[in-house]
Parts: C-alpha cells; structure tokens; sequence
C-alpha cells in the first residue's frame, strides 16, 4: 500500500475516488478544497471550517467540481436529538433557551 508526506503529491498518485479530511480543524478548508479540485469526493471531519467563510469556500469548491462534500456530524441522527425536536416543535418543553447533551453509549440506529 502506498503512502505519501505531501498531500499534493496523495491527491495526484492516489486512485481513491474519496478521502477523509481528519486533520487539525486549520487545515480543514485547505485539504478539503485540495482534494475536491483533484476530483476527489471529501468525508470532512467537524468542525467543518474555522469560520463562514471558510466553510462557504469549501461548498463552493464542491459544487465547482461536482464532487461530494459530506460532514462527519453523525450525532444530529441520533435517535434522542429527533424526539427532541419532535418535543420542540410540539410545544411540549415549551421554548428552549439552552440545551446540553451528553452521550455515553454507542451508536444504534433506530433505538
């Protein structure tokens, strides 16, 4: 299996049809233009950018190359973020000002 110090050169010799973005958050933006512009499609891990900017610059290089951007931000599936805004808009909590979550338990769909 081949293996590479410079992201450019990856990009370039690599057969993948996609890469994950896994880096520190600064370089976020950066790789992921990078990979989309080599025709790659991107799994970016979140944070997604360090500003709006960044994140906009990344969605367009997307749509610029069609290619496919996706963010790792699996929790908004969990099966309790869904009852809460079910709660939410059935006006059963009445208006939320703040909310905290914290999980520690693995995965399962549809639990």
């Amino acid at each position: 299996m081949p293996s590479w110090t410079d992201l450019d050169a990856a990009l370039a010799h690599s057969a993948a049809d996609a890469v994950y973005i896994s880096t520190p958050v600064f370089l976020h933006a950066p790789q992921t233009i990078a990979a989309l512009r080599a025709g790659k499609h991107v799994l970016c891990e979140k944070p997604m950018a360090l500003h709006y900017a960044e994140a906009l610059a990344m969605q367009q290089a997307a749509e610029e190359t069609g290619r496919t951007l996706g963010i790792a931000y699996y929790r908004r599936m969990y099966p309790k973020v869904a009852r809460a805004k079910e709660l939410m808009e059935a006006g059963a909590i009445g208006r939320p000002v703040f909310a905290e979550a914290t999980a520690h338990d693995w995965y399962l769909p549809g639990r």
